[in-house]
């Protein structure tokens, strides 16, 4: 007994000495214990379940900021461009103060099930990135096969036709007197067959080479989905060629530069007289691109030019990037070549 008593006291008189030195050495390093803020979700995904297409569909993702310091969303991206994203970028969320970011998934353009994802950036230093999924199972009144129409390469003075079919649920019809399209790129026509319709669509001579992208809207019944969207591509050949179709540049960490190369083939007597960078990082446009991208002096061939283009994270900006490429050429016929380029900015 007298033995369990004084260790007690032992330990007693330890943490009444030593105590107080621990108090000081903590209050001496404030930098190194700085609070931080945390981001914490209620729930990182969500599931709409069966829906009808062309709903736009919203879900509201709250939570709160679990840390001791000030919590900032620095920026959201959205996976695809049918995902809408409303979050309160730059708002300083103190020490357990609640938000909410609100996803919006629109229908209109897809079926089956799909899974979208949105990443947002926030100010922590140790997981300054969440993922947040919604999902869907979309279910159409109204079905294009195939559900564009691809051109694929074409050229020369006159393109030809393409066709798709396009059949209903029963009681949900076509308004083809209504068809929304450019009429001063495309010819097109819808004529019934049964209880399919067949819908034709040519590019007019004269559109601008290069890639070409468009939709034809065509209005129906359905309450859900007003106009049936049927998108449009094609890779216009003019003089001039390039190869690949567009840059990826992938993952790039702070200051961090990665090259890729771009083929011009078809030069003849032509030559490239300029050239210039647009730049859109996480929904913002960069006015000044020049400390992110560079193009290098080309390198000759027969009839064919490669270019160098280099991206460089060089710049305290983080998340989904964007970008063109214009060359200026000295052919009339083909005044400018656009290759679109993209990456993700890590952040540091």
């Amino acid at each position: 007994m007298m033995g369990r008593m004084l260790l007690k006291s032992w330990c007693v008189a330890n943490v009444l000495v030593f105590s107080p030195i621990f108090l000081v050495a903590a209050e001496s390093q404030p930098s190194a214990f700085k609070a931080q803020g945390q981001i914490d979700f209620k729930s990182l995904d969500h599931d709409f379940g069966v829906v009808r297409r062309g709903e736009k569909l919203t879900h509201r993702f709250e939570f709160k900021n679990a840390g001791k310091g000030e919590l900032t969303i620095q920026g959201v991206h959205a996976s695809c461009g049918c995902t809408a994203v409303d979050a309160e970028k730059g708002k300083v969320y103190a020490a357990s103060a609640t938000g909410h970011i609100d996803v919006t998934l629109d229908t209109t353009n897809f079926t089956d099930k799909k899974v979208k994802t949105v990443t947002v950036m926030t100010n922590e230093p140790g997981i300054p990135l969440r993922t947040l999924t919604v999902a869907a199972d979309v279910k159409s009144e109204v079905y294009a096969q195939p559900p564009l129409i691809d051109f694929g390469s074409i050229g020369g003075a006159e393109f030809p036709p393409q066709k798709i079919t396009i059949e209903t649920d029963d009681g949900v019809n076509i308004i083809a007197d209504k068809l929304r399209y450019k009429h001063e790129n495309l010819v097109v026509k819808i004529e019934q067959d049964g209880k399919k319709w067949m819908l034709t669509a040519q590019i007019k001579p004269g559109v601008k080479s290069g890639f070409y992208s468009d939709t034809i809207y065509v209005p129906t019944t359905s309450k859900s989905l007003k106009e049936l969207p049927v998108p449009i591509r094609a890779n216009i050949q003019g003089p001039l060629q390039y190869a690949p179709d567009y840059l990826e540049f992938g993952s790039l960490a702070p200051a961090e530069a990665v090259k890729r190369a771009i083929k011009i083939s078809g030069m003849r007597a032509a030559d490239i007289t300029g050239t210039r960078a647009e730049l859109i990082i996480n929904g913002t446009k960069v006015e000044d691109t020049t400390g992110f991208v560079k193009i290098l002096p080309p390198s000759d061939a027969a009839l064919e030019k490669q270019y160098t283009i280099e991206l460089n994270h060089a710049q305290k900006q983080s998340g989904n990037v964007h970008g063109k490429l214009f060359l200026q050429t000295s052919d009339a016929r083909q005044k400018e070549v656009a290759v679109d380029f993209y990456a993700f900015f890590r952040k540091g």
